[in-house]
This record gives structure tokens, C-alpha cells and sequence, in this order.
């Protein structure tokens, strides 16, 4: 087979996986066409580690016979249980990842057993089924010479809670550790009170493994039951077990929520995160002096509230940073007279981030206050410029 030119396979290469190189020259003919153009290429176990744990795009699929698969696949990966992909039948099975292959430009990572034989029979597939040989690749070695045992998922007997039983366990104050692996926008539309955030999913790259493992100690030491919530059930959640295994928690403490946090029975239980409002000092300070009705609550603590100074007219709540039972009754105790009209709410905290978010989240989930109330002041007292506006000590 002739080589390919640098340049060209340079191209090639930099646009999709660095390292991953053409077929050999002592490929067989019958793995190039006519003009001997390859239909496909090789990617070493150290440059998919690379792309793994650096979140880059790939489809991978795995041939391997159902049992192996079973043993150790690597996360994310589409199982077919096509090997050796050398008839009708079998190859007929590679078909369950085109959905994936044609869905995205992404280059194709076929993993066979020993990534020869199968791997280019199922390689061979995909470029008659038109699949760009630039885009398909195939591991060196396969899945039996792959060294990198921390990057693979193994079979686990996985178990599912139903919404009712966590309800049950919830209500009946049963102990219960939640995990929201979802992304950031699904979470934020409506969360169990209590889950923990990670904002992993799918829970297939390294940093997001990383993230997870911030958990690990606290997951490890409980007793009682982990419910992971993903998107709709499985998807996710399984990978973030399967991490959690691989470091040596044991897999029987993990449960998955049956149809996942997206699609929760019970919306009255769920709490949301606020579209939080921003307000610039400048904008407000011009309300202020043109006159206009508004409320000024501040969330400061007594001392910040009294030396470093805060609004005329401002409500104390002494509740920075709202984050413990004892701090949310100071905010509640302001609750009626935040209700009495429906005026704006101009929130004060320290720097304009962590007590404004919670007093507004707890507004908002524990009193059902219309969150297009609220406006958090940008910077916080800390960042108010206009310091001649400032009130010290008591109102």
C-alpha cells in the first residue's frame, strides 16, 4: 500500500485524534480501494486515554462478544456484541451505534477484541455503509492489550428505587443519600431538597470523574443507601456507579431513580433554582433618587450591617449566608412584610453572590414568592460605590 502524504495525514490528524495513525504499510491490499485509499485508521490505547480524560467528542463502539463486554468495557462505549463481525448475522448488529455514528461528525472508535480481525471487518461495514474513512478508527490491541484498568467499567448488578420508595424513605425521615449527576439547566428546573450537585453527566471523561471523586469519601462512609438521579433513569447514572466502584465503594449501597430526575412524579416536591436578576449600584441608586417604590433587603450580618453600612430604608434580615436552618428563620421572620405589596426586592448581601442566591432560593421554594421580584445588587455592599448613601449603625 502506498504511504499517505504527511501533509495530508496531518490534516487528518489534527482534526480529529492526534496520534491515531493511517494503516500500516503491510496492511493487507483488501483493507484499501483501488486507489489505495485507506477505510480506516489506528489509534493507540495512550492517545484514546488522552481523549477520554479530556472530554473529546468520540462514538465508541464495542464489538465484543456480550460475556467480555460484560468484564470490562470502557465508559460511554455503544455495545453491539458483533464479534468477529464476519457474517450477515453479526454484522447486521453494528447497526445500533449508526443512529450515534450519523447523529455527529465525531471520529468512531471501534474496540475489538484483539484489533485486528473483528475491528476490520467492522470497520470494513461502516465505510460501505459510507462512513468517511477519516472518521474511523480502530484501537491498537483492542480491549485485551487496553493497560489502563482505571478507565474501564465492569458489570455491576445494578438496582433501581422507585419514586414512591424514596417518598417513603423521605416522608418516614429514613436516611438517604441523593446524588443529582444531571447537567446544571435540568437541575436547576427542579431538584429534590437535599440532592447533592455534581453536574457530571454523563459521567464518561476524566474530569468529570474527577468531580465525582470529590464525593467519594463521604459516599464511602455512609450506611445508608446512594440514589444517583439522572436524566431519565440510566442514562449517567450507571457511569457515575461505575466510577464509584472502580475506586473501591461497594456497588451494593447504589441505587438508580427509576425514570431519573427529569421525569419525577412529584413536581410539588421539587424545589427550583431562581432565574436570578441582576441589578447594577448605578441603576438602582437613579430608582432611589427619582423617588420610585421599592423594597431594600439586606441579607448582611448584624455586624457588616452596622459598620460597613447598608441602604437607607433597608430590611435586616442579620441572615448572611443563609445557609443553616437558624439563618433561613431569620429570613422568614421579614417573610410578611416582603408580602404585604409587590414591589420590587432589591437583595444586599457581602459581595452580591452567596447570601443573595440563598435568600432568594429560600423565598422563592419555601414561601412561593414570584421570583421576577427579586434583583440581586451586582458587588454586593462591598462593591457599593456611592459611599455618602451608606446608613451606619441602627436605622
Amino acid at each position: 500500500m502506498k504511504k499517505i502524504s504527511i501533509a495530508l495525514a496531518a490534516i487528518m490528524l489534527l482534526s480529529l485524534l492526534a496520534g491515531c495513525a493511517a494503516i500500516p504499510d503491510n496492511a493487507p491490499a483488501e483493507e484499501a480501494a483501488e486507489d489505495d485509499t485507506p477505510l480506516y485508521y489506528y489509534c493507540t490505547a495512550d492517545d484514546l486515554k488522552e481523549k477520554l480524560e479530556s472530554g473529546v467528542e468520540m462514538v465508541i463502539v464495542d464489538i465484543q462478544p456480550e460475556e467480555y463486554y460484560r468484564q470490562a468495557h470502557l465508559p460511554g462505549s455503544i455495545p453491539t456484541g458483533a464479534y468477529p463481525a464476519d457474517t450477515d448475522e453479526l454484522r447486521s448488529m453494528l447497526d445500533v451505534a449508526m443512529d450515534s455514528i450519523t447523529a455527529t461528525t465525531a471520529p468512531v472508535i471501534i474496540i475489538g477484541m484483539g484489533g485486528k480481525t473483528g475491528a476490520v471487518n467492522a470497520a470494513k461495514y461502516y465505510s460501505a455503509k459510507g462512513v468517511p474513512a477519516e472518521r474511523l478508527f480502530i484501537l491498537e490491541g483492542g480491549s485485551v492489550s487496553w493497560p489502563y484498568d482505571e478507565l474501564m467499567r465492569y458489570e455491576i448488578d445494578y438496582q433501581y428505587m422507585t419514586p414512591d420508595e424514596l417518598v417513603k424513605r423521605l416522608d418516614e425521615k429514613q436516611g438517604v443519600m441523593m446524588i443529582d449527576v444531571r447537567p446544571e439547566e435540568n437541575y436547576n428546573a427542579g431538584y429534590l431538597p437535599g440532592a447533592v450537585f455534581t453536574g457530571t453527566y454523563p459521567n464518561n471523561t476524566r474530569e468529570q470523574w474527577d468531580k465525582l471523586s470529590e464525593l467519594k469519601a463521604d459516599v464511602a462512609a455512609t450506611l445508608d443507601p446512594v440514589v444517583i438521579i439522572g436524566m431519565n433513569g440510566k442514562e449517567g447514572a450507571e457511569n457515575a456507579i461505575s466510577y464509584f466502584a472502580s475506586e473501591g465503594v461497594d456497588e451494593r449501597k447504589f441505587y438508580i431513580l427509576e425514570g431519573g430526575g427529569n421525569n419525577w412524579p412529584y413536581p410539588e416536591m421539587l424545589d427550583v433554582v431562581p432565574e436570578y436578576q441582576y441589578i447594577e449600584p448605578a441603576d438602582l441608586k437613579a430608582k432611589m433618587d427619582a423617588g420610585e417604590e421599592l423594597i431594600n433587603l439586606s441579607v448582611q450580618t448584624k455586624e457588616n450591617y452596622r459598620e460597613t453600612g447598608h441602604l437607607p430604608g433597608s430590611i435586616p434580615t442579620y441572615a448572611f449566608p443563609g445557609n443553616t436552618a437558624e439563618l433561613r428563620e431569620e429570613l422568614g421572620d421579614v417573610v410578611d412584610e416582603l408580602k404585604e405589596n409587590d414591589l420590587p426586592i432589591y437583595v444586599m448581601c457581602h459581595g452580591g453572590k452567596t447570601g443573595a442566591l440563598n435568600a432568594i432560593s429560600y423565598y422563592v421554594n419555601e414561601h412561593g414568592m414570584d421570583q421576577t421580584r427579586f434583583f440581586i445588587i451586582k458587588g454586593g455592599i462591598n462593591g457599593w460605590p456611592y459611599k455618602d448613601m451608606l446608613v451606619f449603625g441602627r436605622d
